[in-house]
């Protein structure tokens, strides 16, 4: 699934402070999961939908894939993997 993630300046996660991989000009950053459960603002890769936008925003706005299976929790997307 294709959504969005708002990251701080450097392809840096707001609250994880994770360093995501980011794309070459011929391929996708490499995928980043999550060990254990998926929980909504615990564990997990968080994006958003493009009508959620607004209330997520950050320095920059990159796409990201998600992997199956991903919930839709508060206003925010929620997977074991995305990149």
């Amino acid at each position: 699934m294709i959504a969005y993630k708002f990251l701080s300046s450097g392809a840096i996660g707001l609250f994880s402070r994770h360093a995501w991989p980011t794309p070459t000009s011929d391929a996708p950053g490499e995928w980043v999961r999550v060990d254990g459960e998926v929980k909504e603002c615990l564990n997990g890769v968080h994006a958003c939908a493009k009508s959620q936008l607004v209330e997520w925003l950050d320095d920059e706005l990159w796409e990201i894939e998600l992997e199956s299976p991903v919930r839709e929790a508060d206003g925010e997307l929620i997977a074991p993997a995305g990149r």
